[in-house]
C-alpha cells in the first residue's frame, strides 16, 4: 500500500512536468517563477525518490528518458487537472460571495426586508439572494445558507436558535375599531359578530380563529364571515383597509401598531415552545457565522417600519 511518505513532492513533479512540456529547465523556471537551479534540484530529488533517471541533461534541449516519457504520460493529465481545479477555486474566491437566505413570506416582508439596507451596508462584498420558503411537513431546506422557519424546534440543522417566541393577538384598523366600539387592548369576549380574516385554511403551522377561541374559551359561533388569504402581507393589507379582524404575530407587527396603522386587541396567546427560528448547516464558516451573529443582534433592536428599498 502506498502511503503519504511514499509520494514524491508535488513541487518536484510540477518542475518535471513543466520541463518536459516546455523543453527546457529555464522555460520551466520562468513558468513556475523559480530559479533554473531549483528546477534541476527538484527533478533530481524526484529521480532519487523514484529510483530512475527521468531527463537526459546532456541533450539540448533537455529530453525525457524513456522511463521519463512514460512517467510524464502518466502524470501530465492529472497535473493539468490539479492546476485547473486550483485556478477555479482561486477565481471563485475572488468573486463576490453569494449567500442564500430562505424565510416565510410574512417574516421576510415584515422582519427581513426592513433590515436589508443595513445588512448590505455592513456586508458590502456579499450578494444576498432572499428567497421565500414554503415548508411542508417540516421538510429541511438544504439549498439555502441561512434559513428562517416558523413552528416548533426541529433540530435538523447544525445551528438552530429560536429568536422570536410566538405571541398572537387580534388586530383591526382604526376605522374598524371606531365603528365597532373597540379600543386598543380591549379584551374580546366573543368574536361571533365580527368578520374574521386569516391567512390559510387547515394550515397546522398557524393559529386560526378556531384555535384561538378554543384555547381562550372565547365565544365563536362561526357565524361571521371568514376570509382566507394566502400570504401574510395580503392579510395585513386587508386588516389595515378595515375588512375585519385578523390575527397578528408579535415580532412582525410592532411597526404597524407604532404607526397607528392597526389597533391591537386582546387577549394574547403565548406559546414558548413555538416561534421563529434561525438555522444554518454552515455556522463554522466565517461569513455565515458573522451573518448569524448579525441577525441575532437585530432581534434585540427596536422594530423598524418596512419602507420601500
Amino acid at each position: 500500500m502506498t502511503t503519504d511518505s511514499d509520494l514524491p513532492s508535488i513541487k518536484a513533479m510540477l518542475s518535471f512536468e513543466s520541463t518536459v512540456r516546455l523543453g527546457s529547465m529555464s522555460a520551466a523556471a520562468r513558468e513556475l517563477d523559480i530559479s533554473q537551479p531549483l528546477v534541476s534540484q527538484r527533478i533530481r530529488s524526484l529521480e532519487e525518490d523514484l529510483g530512475i533517471v527521468l531527463v537526459d541533461r546532456a541533450s539540448k534541449p533537455v529530453q525525457a528518458t524513456q522511463a521519463g516519457q512514460k512517467f510524464y504520460a502518466q502524470i501530465a493529465a492529472s497535473i493539468m487537472g490539479i492546476k485547473a481545479a486550483v485556478a477555479q477555486v482561486k477565481q471563485q474566491a475572488n468573486e463576490q460571495p453569494r449567500v442564500k437566505i430562505a424565510a416565510p413570506f410574512g417574516f421576510m416582508f415584515f422582519w427581513i426586508l426592513p433590515k436589508l439596507q443595513k445588512l448590505q451596508s455592513e456586508f458590502e462584498d456579499v450578494q444576498f439572494d432572499i428567497q421565500p420558503s414554503v415548508k411542508i411537513n417540516g421538510d429541511k431546506n438544504s439549498e439555502s445558507d441561512i434559513v428562517f422557519y416558523f413552528g416548533k424546534s426541529e433540530q435538523k440543522y447544525k445551528y438552530e436558535k429560536q429568536i422570536i417566541t410566538e405571541e398572537v393577538i387580534p388586530l383591526c384598523s382604526r376605522s374598524f375599531a371606531e365603528s365597532h366600539n373597540l379600543t386598543a387592548g380591549k379584551t374580546l369576549v366573543s368574536i361571533s359578530d365580527y368578520p374574521l380574516l386569516h391567512m390559510d385554511a387547515n394550515n397546522s403551522n398557524w393559529f386560526d380563529w378556531g384555535d384561538w377561541s378554543q384555547i381562550l374559551n372565547i365565544e365563536n359561533k362561526q357565524e361571521s364571515t371568514i376570509f382566507y388569504y394566502h400570504n401574510y402581507p395580503l392579510l395585513i393589507d386587508a386588516i389595515k383597509s378595515g375588512q375585519g379582524i385578523g390575527l397578528g404575530w408579535v415580532g412582525l407587527i410592532e411597526p404597524l401598531i407604532d404607526d397607528g396603522l392597526v389597533v391591537p386587541l386582546g387577549p394574547k396567546i403565548t406559546c414558548a415552545h413555538r416561534g421563529y427560528h434561525i438555522c444554518s448547516d454552515y455556522p463554522h464558516t466565517s461569513l455565515i457565522k458573522s451573518l448569524l451573529d448579525w441577525f441575532n443582534a437585530r432581534v434585540e433592536e427596536p422594530a423598524q417600519p418596512n419602507t420601500p428599498l
